[in-house]
């Protein structure tokens, strides 16, 4: 469809049975629906004054054209995979597989800007470009979880069943940062909260560059615990605990305000000054 569609007063809603691609701008003056049950493609952009609903029920979902919620909210569900390749706007949520979770992979591959962000899916999270949020950003992989833009919220929520790769700034601005793997987490740029930072994996842990909270950091290995980065100091943290549950504890500058707690596996290597 590459006729642009738009509507004064209602409503656009577009249902195919099997495959559905929308070239066109759709300009609605309500909700937007998009609804396919083979593969559904977005290739023009989306205005609404309402809810955008994209949805494959049992294929995948491909945007590369930008998609706007004005004062509502952003949905889009897969049985297979989600590519996002469209800027999203939504005064409201954006939430990706919420609602159909796709059994493969979520990618995220631009901006999205929404009162709260939530992204579920089977296989693996990829995230290239900035997540802004107003309130919270939850990402839930069944495998690999692996952000490569920033991510700016209240609360942020990162679990990944495989792995938990983070090359880029996690900053919570009114709450808190979790961080959570069945295997490994390497957080490769800082980590700021100003609540708590509680990051736990099932394996390794690596924390590359400073990892501060105003309230308390907690971080949890099943094996190895490497900081190469200072852990609190910057804002003040309060009580800083620290385990790896059979490995070593290898750790550089780490500052509490109020207590500091570490237990190792095996051995323990500080590196720099532990103050507390």
């Amino acid at each position: 469809m590459n006729d642009n569609l738009t509507t004064d007063t209602g409503a656009i809603s577009l249902t195919a049975g099997d495959a559905l691609t929308l070239d066109a701008v759709a300009d609605s003056a309500a909700a937007a629906t998009l609804t396919a049950g083979g593969q559904l493609v977005q290739s023009g952009d989306i205005i609404a004054d309402g809810n955008v609903s994209l949805e494959s029920t049992e294929g995948s979902v491909v945007t590369s054209a930008a998609a706007t919620a004005n004062g509502s909210n952003y949905t889009i569900d897969a049985g297979d995979s989600i590519t996002i390749g469209g800027a999203v706007i939504a005064d409201g949520t954006a939430r990706i597989g919420g609602t159909r979770e796709p059994s493969g992979s979520v990618a995220i591959n631009a901006t999205i800007n929404a009162a709260g962000i939530w992204a579920d899916a089977g296989g693996d999270i990829t995230q290239t470009e900035a997540l802004t949020s107003s309130s919270v950003v939850n990402l839930d992989a069944g495998n690999l979880l692996d952000v490569d833009a920033d991510i700016s919220a209240t609360d942020i929520t990162l679990n990944g069943d495989g792995d938990v790769e983070v090359a880029t700034v996690l900053n919570a601005t009114a709450g808190n940062v979790n961080v959570t793997a069945g295997n490994d987490v390497t957080l490769a740029n800082t980590t700021d909260a100003t609540g708590d930072v509680t990051v736990t994996a099932g394996n390794d842990v690596t924390l590359a560059n400073t990892t501060d909270a105003t309230g308390d950091v907690t971080v949890t290995a099943g094996n190895q615990l490497t900081a190469t980065g200072a852990i609190g100091g910057g804002a003040g943290t309060d009580n800083i605990t620290l385990t790896s549950n059979t490995g070593d504890i290898d750790i550089a500058a780490t500052t509490a305000q109020t207590a500091l707690s570490i237990d190792a596996g095996d051995n323990l290597i500080a590196r720099s000054t532990l103050t507390w």
